[in-house]
């Protein structure tokens, strides 16, 4: 598939390395498998490899255990970064892990990287001790640092120290309390940038000077003071799910290429007033939100995906502002505005599966000709016959409703996969089915091929398009 499975926040920071460096003279043969520590002293940086085990994560380490933690960086190779709808390739690197014999990319944190030319280019820590941060600026080769636990509880980390780093190109700042977090501004190769389960105390801003070229920002499950996103012009995914905010902005305008914004299960603040969201963002995360302060949003006419699976608000009128939505997702979630879906005509995938979707709603959905697939799982629907006038329906899940008389499903000519609210049926194919139930279920030769109702059909398709949720949702 076009789309590739995104790993987490944390596992993809190891993707910017950056480039290889062009004096091919120097670079050195990657170390025969098993690693050894011979084989390594004699490829690394000695002083470099001396600073590695200098870290309190390493100092004290098993032998066989440490050479388990190192890879070798073969060649340049960029790396497609896939949410959804959203899709953009980074930098990185096609490396060999020291622990296997085959030559693989690597998207990973936890291992030290090392360059062709035997110098360090990324360094992962366990755990960054108090004692280890004057040791963080000593490796001038450093392209990507990533930490999974900074120092002790209440023990600031001072990012002002990065700024002698100026190569970085990824930052994945783990669990710790972080202080002048705006100074990472000047680093003028930093494209990645994530700090989940972290405190960075204070403000953050990003000024107008700001150089660093930032194009993926997370905060995963951090807790935030007073947070502004504002004049990162590169910056195309803005991660906040899980996230604890008590002051956000965003400056729409001065962030020309962000398309995903993630807010899912986000406890935000009571005033959204200084939300200004681009105009091209393409998908929204919302699920599990229970705030109904984001009616406060003024959805962009670019927004194609909005996703408020299992969110409990009292009030979703604010949908409608997404003039152009093409795909909502309303999963277990509180909604009950059936009526506000005959404002969004461009609407092709509508998912409204464990709702209180009900058949007196059904008519809400009549002016929406364009679209293409409907899940209705686990409603109390009993009869889908008005859904015959839906000329481009393409995908039908019936799962768990409360129809009885499969002659009230209509003899869909157009579909291409029905999900029957006994779902075993898809399997067995009784004889006792409807014929045009039997002529549909036929247009799956392989009764055990699930791959039309994931989407798989619509691949290089003029026919119909994927819903979003079919593909990654990229949560980490």
């Amino acid at each position: 598939m076009r789309h590739k499975k995104r790993l987490g926040l944390g596992l993809l920071s190891l993707a910017l390395l950056g480039n290889l460096l062009s004096m091919a003279s120097a670079d050195k043969a990657v170390p025969e498998f098993p690693l050894t520590m011979e084989a390594l002293e004699a490829f690394a940086d000695p002083d470099e490899l001396a600073l590695v085990r200098s870290y309190s994560y390493y100092e004290d380490s098993d032998e066989h255990w440490f050479l388990r933690q190192h890879g070798f960086v073969l060649e340049e190779a960029s790396v497609n970064r896939s949410d959804s709808l959203v899709s953009f390739s980074i930098p990185g690197y096609r490396i060999r892990a020291s622990y296997s014999d085959n030559v693989h990319t690597r998207q990973d944190t936890n291992q030290v990287i090392w360059s062709s030319e035997g110098r360090l280019a990324h360094l992962f820590l366990g755990y960054l001790s108090e004692n280890d941060l004057p040791l963080v600026t000593r490796s001038r080769s450093l392209e990507s640092f990533s930490y999974a636990a900074g120092p002790e509880k209440n023990t600031d980390f001072d990012l002002d120290i990065l700024t002698n780093l100026p190569q970085l190109r990824s930052l994945h700042l783990g669990k710790s309390q972080l202080i002048n977090f705006s100074r990472v501004c000047e680093l003028e190769k930093l494209e990645w940038l994530t700090a989940p389960v972290s405190y960075p105390q204070g403000q953050i801003r990003f000024s107008e000077d700001c150089i660093a070229p930032i194009r993926m920002l997370g905060f995963g499950a951090a807790r935030l003071d007073d947070l502004e996103v504002a004049n990162l012009s590169r910056l195309k995914e803005l991660y906040l799910g899980n996230a604890t905010i008590h002051k956000l902005a965003i400056d729409g305008p001065s962030l020309p290429e962000l398309e995903y914004i993630n807010l899912r299960d986000t406890e935000l603040p009571d005033d959204l007033s200084d939300i200004d969201l681009p105009e091209g963002l393409v998908q929204l995360n919302l699920a599990e939100v229970n705030s109904d302060s984001v009616n406060q949003l003024n959805l962009p006419n670019n927004l194609k995906y909005l996703n408020l699976d299992g969110s409990q608000l009292s009030d979703y009128s604010f949908i409608t502002t997404a003039e152009n939505l093409e795909s909502l997702s309303l999963r277990e979630s509180a909604f009950t505005q059936f009526e506000l879906l005959g404002q969004l005509p461009g609407l092709k995938h509508l998912r409204v599966s464990k709702t209180a979707f009900t058949q007196d709603d059904l008519h809400h959905l009549a002016g929406l000709i364009q679209l293409e697939e409907l899940d209705l799982s686990a409603t109390s629907i009993t009869d889908v016959r008005p859904l015959a006038e839906m000329p481009n329906l393409n995908v039908v899940s019936l799962i768990d409703t409360a129809i009885t008389d499969l002659n009230r499903i209509p003899a869909f000519q157009q579909l291409s996969y029905l999900a029957l609210p006994n779902f075993d049926d898809n399997y067995d194919r009784p004889s006792h089915l409807p014929d045009h139930i039997k002529a549909i279920l036929n247009k799956t030769p392989d009764p055990y091929d699930l791959s039309k109702f994931m989407g798989e059909h619509c691949i290089d398709s003029e026919d119909c398009t994927i819903a979003p949720w079919l593909i990654d949702d990229g949560s980490p």
